[in-house]
């Protein structure tokens, strides 16, 4: 189990511990919208959208 600042994370089962404080999603428990390839989540409350380029910018 890991500690973020607002939530608690179980690797094991892929699931948060605790309801998102910021209800972004109609689910308490959901994280990442559902897309952990494209999003992150660094202190549980909010989600970031990451886009990652090469040297190109492609």
């Amino acid at each position: 189990m890991e500690a973020f600042e607002l939530r608690l994370w179980d690797a094991r089962i892929g699931r948060w511990l605790t309801t998102d404080p910021k209800k972004e999603f109609p689910s308490p428990y959901l994280g990442l919208s559902n897309n952990p390839l494209r999003l992150t989540d660094s202190d549980g409350g909010s989600t970031d959208d990451v886009i990652f380029r090469d040297s190109n910018g492609k």
